[in-house]
Order: structure tokens, then sequence, then C-alpha cells
């Protein structure tokens, strides 16, 4: 990953965990929020596989986990979407009917990052209350992820593309 892209992942992750924090977390939905983060981190990983899925997914967790509105130990987020972008990274080159397979893998990692964040919660001694409630906020979080998802696929994508332009010699930057 170039300098310029880290540095891409760097802004993305902030804006999605500020936005996460604060905007989604007020939209007063019912039964949850969209996970912006999430989506970010799987934007990422399509776009550049598993390694710049997993630092996007560092630190917009370890982002996440330091912003005030966290309930839980520093780096439980950061583990969580680290093990998100890897495997939505790895999975990229199988994901197959276009638009409507990456909405899918969207909607799995929310899913994977909400039952891994309570069972890493509950191993850690925090409660998470009733898995049928986890399972059921998951599967509203999934459902607004694949809503949002492909605005954030396409402003990742021409990000990423635009980022990874070489300036002929010569020409300023």
């Amino acid at each position: 990953m170039t300098a310029g892209r880290a540095l891409l992942v760097g802004l993305l992750v902030a804006i999605a965990a500020i936005l996460q924090s604060t905007v989604m977390a007020r939209l007063g939905l019912p039964a949850g929020a969209p996970q912006l983060l999430v989506v970010v981190v799987v934007a990422v990983a399509l776009a550049d596989g598993p390694p710049a899925g997993m630092v996007a997914g560092f630190a917009g967790g370890l982002l996440a986990d330091l912003l005030p509105s966290s309930a839980h130990p520093l780096g439980q987020s950061a583990l969580v979407l680290v093990l998100v972008g890897q495997l939505a990274g790895l999975l990229r080159r199988d994901v197959t009917g276009g638009v409507a397979g990456s909405l899918l893998l969207v909607a799995v990692a929310t899913v994977a990052a909400a039952t891994g964040t309570a069972a890493l919660g509950g191993l850690l001694g925090q409660p998470h209350g009733a898995w049928s409630s986890v399972a059921r906020s998951a599967i509203v979080a999934a459902g607004y992820d694949a809503l949002i998802a492909p605005f954030v696929l396409a402003l990742v994508g021409v990000v990423w593309r635009h980022a990874g332009r070489r300036q002929p010699a010569g020409m300023p930057r």
C-alpha cells in the first residue's frame, strides 16, 4: 500500500468512525443503527485486498474504541474489524454477482462483526444481553448497511482509483 493510500485509509476510517459515533448513533432508527465503519472496512478490503482491509480495520476499530461513546475495552473493536477486513479481502476474488455479491458480503461482515464483538465481550466478562437480541440487532444493522453500502462502495472505489493514479514525471501533483 502506498503512503497516499495509507493516508486515505486513515481519513476514510476517521470520517466513518466519527459519523458512526455521532450521526448514525443518533438517527433513532428502529432496532439499531448502520455500522458505517464495517462498510468502510469491507469497501477498502474489496478495493485493495486483505492487508488494506486489516489496516482499515485496525485503525477504524482503535479509533472507535477511543471515542467517548465506546463502552468496551480498548482494542476490542480493533480486533474484530481486523478480522473482518482480512476475511473481506480474502473473499474479494470470490465475490460474484457484482454489486449484489458485494452487498451480501457487507451484510455477512456486519453480522460477523456484531456477533464477534458480543462473543469477545462475553469472554472479557462484559454483559451483552441475550443472544437473541444480539442476533436481531445484527440482522437489522446488516439490512441498514446493505442500504448504505452501494454509496460507500462507489465512493471508496472512486477515491481509491484516484489515489492510485501515477502522475507523469515533471507534472505538479
